[in-house]
């Protein structure tokens, strides 16, 4: 079950319940008190994992908005947010799985007023039209529209968040053929026909998306297509690059999300400036990598073990590329990685790489008895796993260090 729907779903099943035209409410009085009991806990469990409770974002009150002000610019974005969605629920041809933060559009406020003005006539004229369908595909949204104000995700607009609420738009649609042909006696063939065409559209749009998840490349390229100035695609295209060898390209997807990447998200913006470093570092360029490590430790101290990690890793990868031609230089560089990563283990618990890469270390500088004993850490239970790869050089250090101890 989704997170967001989790907040919303015990309520649908009770409307769901009441909705039935015999609803035996004391036989489910119990039932009813276990669901909210399982549902507090959900809620208490859900806030403990939030350090900070999310709080509304700059991005859409911006920074002296006030009073009235705050809460005209708050009901434009929450009836912004319905009406896409909403429009989403008709027309989904413009896929895109990362939006981002959408302006203000006055057609998706006069969707959402449409849709309170529909309601509220279904209410006063006691006109049941499929109203758990309704119920369904308008109640699930909220957790979706209170996101789109919140500092909670990296992408407050996404189309994930229609996966549930969708169901309750089917049901409308499904119940709207239905009634059509006995309201106003059409023949069958007809609805048929059109109900063929919609689920044909829908499922053609539908066949031709699939080809885009083929892959995270072909998924997040078209992501950084369709959402240009989101930075949060660019991040994830920037990884599917390197995973294909093409530094370069990925180099420039991470400086561009860096580029657009806002103030106010200091945690993403850290991570752009951590990928940047990492990319950097791949292609051999330890200057540029340790100045994009030290901006995303200074924008985020939640970094600062990372940082740690990876001015080790620097170090011992300088000493690498100078050992042939100065041993002397290149073991100070050793050193220099080993007070670092030693340093980031105390602080970590069974960390299998940085295991690995402190055995690599302690290798270049001749002792085995450590080698042999920070490889045999990695290959135990612990955090960080490692590939086929990485297994066989702890292995290798391993033996080697058995047979020259």
């Amino acid at each position: 079950m989704s997170k967001e729907v989790a907040f919303v779903f015990p309520f649908l099943i009770v409307l769901y319940d009441i909705l039935r035209p015999k609803f035996p409410a004391r036989e489910y009085i119990i039932r009813y008190s276990i669901f909210i009991l399982i549902f507090l806990i959900y809620l208490y469990i859900r806030n403990r994992a939030f350090v900070i409770i999310p709080d509304i974002s700059q991005a859409v009150i911006g920074q002296d908005a006030g009073g009235l002000e705050k809460f005209i610019i708050l009901a434009k974005s929450f009836l912004n947010a319905y009406g896409f969605y909403v429009y989403k629920y008709i027309y989904p041809f413009n896929f895109n799985i990362t939006v981002g933060r959408l302006p203000v559009d006055i057609k998706f406020i006069i969707i959402s007023l449409s849709l309170i003005i529909l309601m509220l006539l279904f209410v006063f004229r006691k006109y049941r039209f499929n109203l758990l369908g309704i119920s369904f595909a308008v109640i699930s949204l909220i957790p979706a529209v209170f996101v789109s104000v919140l500092d909670v995700v990296t992408s407050p607009y996404a189309e994930r968040f229609l996966y549930i609420p969708s169901i309750g738009f089917c049901m409308v649609l499904g119940y709207l053929f239905i009634y059509s042909e006995q309201r106003f006696k059409l023949p069958k063939y007809s609805v048929w026909a059109v109900l063929i065409f919609v689920c044909l559209i829908y499922s053609v749009f539908t066949i031709k998306e699939q080809f885009i998840w083929k892959n995270s490349y072909t998924l997040w390229k078209k992501a950084v297509e369709r959402s240009p100035q989101q930075p949060m695609p660019r991040l994830n295209y920037g990884y599917s690059l390197m995973n294909k060898g093409q530094i370069d390209e990925a180099i420039d997807q991470f400086a561009k999300a860096v580029e657009y990447e806002k103030d106010h998200n200091k945690s993403q913006k850290a991570l752009a400036y951590n990928n940047l470093g990492t990319a950097y570092m791949g292609k051999g360029d330890f200057k540029k990598a340790m100045q994009s490590f030290e901006h995303a430790n200074k924008i985020d101290p939640k970094y600062n073990l990372t940082y740690k990690y990876n001015m080790g890793l620097i170090y011992y990868l300088e000493g690498d590329r100078i050992f042939g031609h100065n041993e002397t230089l290149a073991q100070e560089k050793y050193k220099k990685a080993l007070r670092v990563l030693l340093e980031v283990d105390k602080r970590t618990k069974y960390n299998r790489r940085l295991h690995l890469l402190v055995a690599e270390v302690y290798l270049r500088l001749g002792d085995f008895k450590q080698a042999h004993k920070f490889a045999d850490r990695s290959l135990k239970s612990g955090k960080a796993k490692l590939d086929e790869k990485q297994r066989d050089r702890a292995v290798y250090i391993l033996n080697y260090t058995q047979s020259n101890k």
